[in-house]
């Protein structure tokens, strides 16, 4: 279940976002993304966070930080994930849906051999995203910008999600970069 205090605090920032950009005259992307600006940019820090729905504390040491910044036209989502001092090393990592570590795995940022102390880079494209979700637009307008994404780092420690945080718009000189 969505956290709709969290979605309706979210809303607020970014109709004052939104409405302070129209009365400064800002170039402030706003949250229907019209007009020329950059694209939206997003964030996550990781962590062994108890309080993020469907993650468990489980006594890690690692962190973890996930950048994600949209092209102007909404149709590609660029990241880098770092990962450092995890107690196993990571063979997955994933964007889950419905604001929970847990939910619905809507992309994957990684598979493969166990990392550790490394940074990831990579670009999500429709073809990324889950069906369910559809396309990177709706993934970026229709998801991470309402807090429903979060971001977890599956590890041989432990196999659920040693770290894990939420993704959220990227303040950028005052104003919610959406």
């Amino acid at each position: 279940m969505v956290d709709r205090t969290y979605t309706s605090r979210r809303t607020a920032l970014k109709l004052i976002g939104i409405g302070g950009g129209m009365l400064l005259g800002s170039g402030t992307a706003t949250a229907d993304h019209g007009g020329s600006h950059p694209g939206p940019t997003f964030f996550a820090r990781l962590s062994d966070n108890p309080s993020i729905p469907g993650h468990d504390k489980v006594r890690s040491r690692g962190r973890g930080r996930v950048d994600l910044e949209g092209d102007s036209d909404g149709t590609e989502l660029h990241f880098e994930l770092h990962v450092a001092n995890l107690e196993g090393g990571a063979f997955a990592a994933h964007i889950h849906g419905e604001g929970r570590a847990d939910g619905p795995i809507w992309v994957t940022l990684y598979e493969g051999e166990p990392i550790n102390d490394e940074k990831l880079t990579g670009t999500i494209r429709d073809d990324d995203v889950d069906k369910s979700v559809g396309t990177v637009r709706n993934l970026i307008w229709n998801e991470l910008v309402e807090g429903n994404g979060v971001v977890n780092v599956h590890t041989k420690f432990e196999s659920g999600g040693e770290i894990a945080g939420i993704v959220r718009p990227r303040p950028v000189g005052g104003w919610i970069a959406v």
